[in-house]
């Protein structure tokens, strides 16, 4: 069973304040065998730590490309929402197309296209960055 990387950082803490207070021991000859049994042991998990970070890095990425996909989602249904919104607005326009009427209509469709442009602009940016095309 593999430990966790938090779990081998813990012992190396405590392996190395071990190390430390050897090497610092102020009475008497400190005990080198086994400071060096210590040092080996610590050699020992860093190796360990040095396999598990590709894993954790590689697990890391995986969860990242699954939230930006998650993201591509809802930023495409964004997208149809504005369009509904826009249908919805013209359609109301369509049924009394009363010039008291026009500016509130003109700023709602100016600003859902604004929306609509950005949110566009953001699915071009997350594609782009999913599958490594540019463009």
């Amino acid at each position: 069973m593999s430990r966790d990387e938090a779990e081998i950082r813990r012992e190396i803490a405590d392996v190395a304040a071990r190390v430390d207070a050897i090497y610092k021991a102020p009475e008497g000859d400190p005990d080198w065998d086994e400071y060096e049994s210590l040092q080996d042991r610590l050699d020992a998990l860093y190796d360990e730590l040095d396999d598990i970070v590709p894993e954790r890095k590689q697990r890391n990425e995986q969860s990242t490309t699954t939230n930006e996909s998650l993201r591509l989602a809802e930023l495409h249904n964004r997208l149809a929402e504005i369009a509904d919104q826009q249908t919805a607005a013209i359609r109301a326009w369509n049924e009394q197309p009363t010039p008291d009427r026009l500016p509130a209509f003109e700023q709602t469709i100016e600003r859902l296209h604004d929306e609509y442009e950005r949110v566009h602009a953001e699915v071009l940016e997350l594609t782009s960055k999913l599958t490594g095309e540019t463009g």
